[in-house]
C-alpha cells in the first residue's frame, strides 16, 4: 500500500470517525474487526521460501568497478554447496536519482517517510568523536571539507556524529553547499566526546554509546532504498581499549570462532587447525585466518564485544548497510613487533564489521579523502543477487558464503555469511513474548529509581522503542507511518486534586495549568507488520503506539501508550491489509509554552520501530498546519 492510499484511508477515517479510540495500556479486541468486504479478486497469500540477498561489489586489479557482468558470470556456494541464483540486478552510479522535492502532505499530517535522493546507493559519513582522539579529528575534518568541495556532483550523502549519542547532522542530500555547511556545524567539528578516560566506567559508557548508536543508525537507514555505504571514521585503538580486546604486553583476549579455544596463557598456542598461531607473532599474540569471525572468551569484556558485534551487524545487514571503517589516525608507523601485533589486533574489530556487512576496512593510510572517494565510487556500482539455500536445517549455526566470477580473477566485497536461525522457533518466541507482555513501557507521574517524574519507565527488553522515543533521537524508519493531528479548540483545566485527563500522565506541575487535547490519528500499512501465523491459521501481533510530549529542554510533560493485540483470521488479515491499520489517541498539552511531540510505533512480532518528532507550534487549530514534504 502506497503512502498516498494510506493517507486517503487516514483522512476518511478522520472525517467519518471510524478510527477506534482505545484506552491506553488496554488490549484491543481480538475478535475479527469489522471492515469493508474484500473485492471478489482478493489477493491470495502464498508461503515463499527463505531467500538470502547479497550486494556484491566487483572491482578489477586497479580497484575500478567492473560493470556489465551477467547472471551467468556469477557462481555462488554456501558451505561449499552450489546455489542457484534466483534474482540478479546491476546497479551503477550513472542511474537516475530520485528527485529530492516531493508532494505536500495534507495540513496537520506528518510522516516518518523521508525522501532519499538516490534509490540505488547512498553514502553516510560517520564521525566517531567518542572513539577518535582530537588530533585525528582535526586532520579528518580538513580532509572531509576538501572532499566535499570536490565531490562528484549528484552524490547522495548524509552526515552523522557519535558524541554522547548518535547525532544526525545532515540528512541525505546531493547539495554540496548544504553538506559543506553541515560539516562545519558544531557537532561535526572536532570535539573531545563525552567519556574520555581508561577506567572501567568510562569504557562501559563508550561501549554502550557505540553499540546503541550503531543500532539506532541502522534502524534509521532501514527506511531508505538501496545500498547504504557507511564510512565510519574512528581510532581502532580506542575501541579495542573500550572492549579490553587487549590489556597490555603479552595479553590478548580475542580468538577465532568455531575452534573450541578457551582462555590462553601468555605465549599459549591454540589447537591445531583454523585458529592456530602462525608462529610469527610475539609472545601472547595469536593470529587467525579470519579475524572478522571472533568470539570472546569468558574473562575481561570481550563477551560484550561479541554480543555487540552480532547485534550491530544484524541490524546493519537487514538495513542493507555496508560498513567501511576508516582509521582516522592516518599512517601507522612500524615500531616494535609488539606494536605491530597490537595494531593488527586493534584493526580486528574494524575488519569484523566490514566483512560481516559486505564493506572494507581502511587502515594506516594518510589519504582519508581518497578513501572516501574510493568507497563512493565502488560502493555505488554493485550487483544484487539472491538465492534460496538448499540446506533447510535452520540450526542457528553460521553458514559461509562464497561468490566467484566464472573465469575471472576479480576482487569481490560482500557479506561472507549469516546465522541460520530457525524462523519458526523465532516466530514462536516473538509471539510468546507479545502475548505475555502488555504495555511494556508504562508512563508514570511517580519517581522511580531516581528517575525524573513523568519519564517513560522501562518495563521490558524493548530498548529500541525506549531509545526511539527520546527527544532529538534519530527517528527510526523500520516502520513507515503517517499521523494526523487535530487540536481541540476547547481549553480545559484540571485542579490539583481533580482527576487527570483519561489515559494521560500529565506531570503534577501542569495539573493546575490550562491544557488543550490533541487527537492523534495513526495509520500504517498492515502488510509491513510482522504478523506471526500459528498452525491454526491465526495471525498474531502486538502493536504499541506511544506519544510523548516534551519541553524544548527535553523534560517529559505528558505521555501515553496504547497496546493493540491482534489475533486475526486470514480473511480478517487480508481486509486489514486492504484498509491499513488506523488507531487514535488523545493527549493533553499545556497551552502556555513551547512543546514537541514524539510519536512512535513498535511491531512486537517483527521487532521493528518507527518514530517521528514534530514541534506542536506547527500544528494549527482548524487544520491549517504546515505539513511536511515527502517523496511522491
Amino acid at each position: 500500500m502506497c503512502l498516498g492510499t494510506l493517507l486517503l484511508n487516514l483522512s476518511l477515517a478522520a472525517l467519518l470517525g471510524l478510527a477506534p479510540s482505545l484506552q491506553a495500556q488496554q488490549t484491543a479486541p481480538t475478535a475479527n474487526p469489522p471492515a469493508p468486504q474484500p473485492p471478489q479478486a482478493a489477493p491470495t497469500l502464498t508461503v515463499v521460501s527463505r531467500a538470502v540477498v547479497l550486494d556484491v561489489v566487483v572491482t578489477d586489479g586497479k580497484g575500478h568497478p567492473v560493470k556489465g557482468l551477467k547472471k551467468s558470470d556469477f557462481a555462488l556456494r554456501e558451505d561449499g554447496a552450489p546455489q542457484t541464483l534466483k534474482s540478479f540486478e546491476e546497479h551503477n552510479s550513472g542511474a537516475a536519482a530520485t528527485p529530492e522535492a516531493g508532494s505536500k502532505l495534507p495540513a496537520n499530517t506528518y510522516t516518518n517517510l523521508i525522501a532519499a535522493p538516490n534509490s540505488s546507493a547512498s553514502t553516510v559519513l560517520l564521525i566517531d568523536a567518542e572513539n577518535t582522539d582530537i588530533d585525528a579529528q582535526m586532520y579528518l575534518h580538513e580532509q572531509l571539507v576538501d572532499y566535499i568541495r570536490h565531490m562528484t556532483p549528484g552524490t547522495s550523502m548524509a552526515i552523522f556524529v557519535l558524541a554522547g549519542r548518535m547525532h544526525l547532522v545532515q540528512g541525505f542530500t546531493t547539495d554540496q553547499q548544504v553538506l559543506l555547511e553541515a560539516i562545519n556545524r558544531r557537532w561535526a567539528k572536532p570535539n573531545l566526546g563525552f567519556f574520555e578516560g581508561g577506567n572501567s566506567a568510562y569504557r562501559h559508557f563508550r561501549r554502550d554509546i557505540l553499540h546503541e548508536g550503531m543500532q539506532e543508525l541502522g534502524r534509521y537507514l532501514a527506511g531508505f532504498p538501496g545500498r547504504k555505504n557507511l564510512i565510519w571514521f574512528n581510532n581502532p585503538g580506542m575501541i579495542a581499549d573500550a572492549y579490553r580486546i587487549f590489556a597490555g604486553d603479552g595479553e590478548i583476549v580475542a580468538v577465532a570462532a568455531g575452534t573450541g579455544l578457551g582462555p590462553q596463557a601468555a605465549g599459549g598456542v591454540g589447537p591445531a587447525g583454523r585458529g592456530a598461531s602462525n608462529g610469527a607473532m610475539p609472545n601472547g599474540f595469536l593470529a587467525y585466518e579470519e579475524p572478522w569471525d571472533l568470539i570472546g572468551i569468558p574473562f575481561r569484556d570481550t563477551d560484550n564485544f561479541n554480543d555487540d558485534l552480532s547485534e550491530t551487524t544484524d541490524v546493519l545487514t537487514l538495513s542493507r548497510v555496508a560498513v567501511y571503517p576508516v582509521d582516522a589516525r592516518g599512517l601507522i608507523a612500524g615500531g616494535s613487533p609488539h606494536a605491530i601485533a597490537r595494531a593488527e589486533v586493534e584493526d580486528s574489530y574494524m575488519s569484523a564489521i566490514a566483512e560481516a556487512t559486505g564493506g572494507k576496512s581502511f587502515y594506516s593510510t594518510n589519504d582519508l579523502e581518497q578513501a572516501v572517494a574510493e568507497v563512493v565510487e565502488t560502493g555505488s556500482n554493485y550487483y544484487t543477487v539472491s538465492y534460496t539455500p538448499t540446506n533447510n536445517n535452520w540450526n542457528g549455526k553460521f553458514r559461509r558464503i562464497k561468490v566467484e566470477i566464472n573465469g575471472q580473477k576479480l576482487n569481490l566485497e560482500y557479506r561472507k555469511g549469516y546465522l541460520a536461525r530457525d524462523r519458526e522457533e523465532q516466530e514462536q518466541r516473538h509471539l510468546a513474548a507479545a502475548q505475555r507482555v502488555s504495555g511494556k513501557f508504562i508512563p508514570t507521574a511517580e519517581t522511580e529509581a531516581g528517575k525524573p517524574p513523568g519519564v517513560l519507565i522501562h518495563r521490558g527488553p524493548d530498548e529500541s522503542l525506549q531509545a526511539s522515543m527520546t527527544l532529538g533521537a534519530i527517528p527510526p524508519t523500520e516502520l513507515i507511518f503517517a499521523a494526523s493531528l487535530a487540536p481541540s479548540e476547547k481549553i480545559e483545566k484540571t485542579g490539583k486534586k481533580a482527576a487527570l485527563p483519561r489515559d494521560n500522565y500529565l506531570r503534577p506541575k501542569f495539573h493546575s495549568e490550562p491544557y488543550r487535547n490533541y487527537h492523534v490519528l495513526y495509520a500504517t500499512d498492515a502488510a509491513t507488520l510482522g504478523f506471526r501465523r500459528t498452525p491454526d491459521g491465526i495471525r498474531h501481533d502486538q502493536i504499541d503506539f506511544v506519544a510523548v510530549v516534551y519541553t524544548g529542554e527535553g523534560d517529559v510533560v505528558n505521555s501515553l501508550i496504547t497496546s493493540m493485540h491482534l489475533d486475526l483470521s486470514e480473511a480478517s488479515y487480508l481486509r486489514l491489509v486492504q484498509t491499513g491499520l488506523i488507531i487514535s489517541q488523545r493527549i493533553a498539552v499545556p497551552v502556555k509554552g513551547t512543546y514537541f511531540l514524539r510519536l512512535g510505533i513498535r511491531d512486537a512480532a517483527g521487532d521493528r520501530v518507527g518514530a517521528m518528532e514534530l514541534p506542536l507550534g506547527d500544528v494549527k487549530a482548524g487544520g491549517a498546519g504546515a505539513g511536511q514534504t515527502v517523496a511522491p
